[in-house]
């Protein structure tokens, strides 16, 4: 009796089934670890059905006092957005009740303190200050020339231009920003303001912008570029103090 062999069976390796085994267990690992995860996102942090919570819009600009033990006090302010626990908010309430009982002009008071203080020039890891300005004439136009004095406080070396924004407004309307100094050549050097300062250097630069009148004062807001800070520095140019 003869025997013939099946070509088509092959024999099965002892790598080939530990290959298969791992393979079998690695997919059960990865399969929890998403169970996992999928549990976790679901769960979140929450917080319990049965505890108040009290939103006070910017519009109000007031806190209010959440009784509850538990409680949790969410303020929103422009873009920020502060979560306080009871403590802080009573705290925090308390004082300004003090103060209103104790004079009546303390909060505008304090508001003057503030703006007086605001420029102080500090941005993130700059500062900047307004040394002076002037109007000049370019055509047709009028163009306000602002000398800032910027200061590299940072770890590397940093320019002007990419490094501070500098808004300027007339009665709420943003100037305009001069690209050139064609015509205003003897008035205005735009060219500092790109130049790369090493840390702890401070350079005078230049910025011209195009004026919408003669006799509106200048509200200069100045903030760190491409920063998620919100912070900004204000001042004030009284145009009635400069002359052409």
């Amino acid at each position: 009796i003869s025997t013939v062999s099946n070509p088509y069976k092959k024999s099965v390796k002892w790598w080939q089934v530990l290959l298969i085994v791992l393979g079998s267990i690695l997919g059960v690992f990865v399969l929890m670890i998403i169970i996992s995860i999928i549990a976790y996102s679901t769960s979140g942090n929450t917080l319990p059905a049965n505890a108040p919570v009290q939103t006070v819009s910017a519009s109000e600009s007031v806190v209010s006092k959440i009784e509850s033990d538990n409680a949790v006090s969410v303020i929103s302010s422009e873009d920020d957005l502060i979560i306080t626990s009871e403590s802080e908010s009573k705290s925090e309430s308390e004082s300004e009740s003090e103060n209103s009982t104790e004079d009546p002009a303390a909060d505008s008071s304090l508001l003057s303190a503030i703006e007086d203080t605001k420029p102080d020039g500090i941005i993130g890891n700059y500062i900047v200050k307004i040394k002076s300005s002037k109007i000049v004439k370019q055509f047709d136009d009028d163009i306000l020339v602002v000398t800032y004095e910027f200061t590299n406080n940072s770890n590397d070396s940093e320019a002007f231009d990419y490094s501070i924004e500098d808004k300027l407004f007339q009665n709420g309307v943003e100037l305009g920003t001069v690209y050139t100094s064609f015509g205003i050549e003897d008035e205005y050097d735009f060219e500092n303001s790109s130049k790369e300062i090493k840390p702890g250097i401070t350079l005078e630069v230049q910025q011209a912008y195009k004026l919408n009148d003669l006799t509106s004062e200048v509200e200069v807001e100045l903030s760190q570029w491409l920063s998620f800070s919100n912070k900004k520095i204000v001042y004030t140019i009284d145009l009635e103090n400069l002359t052409n």
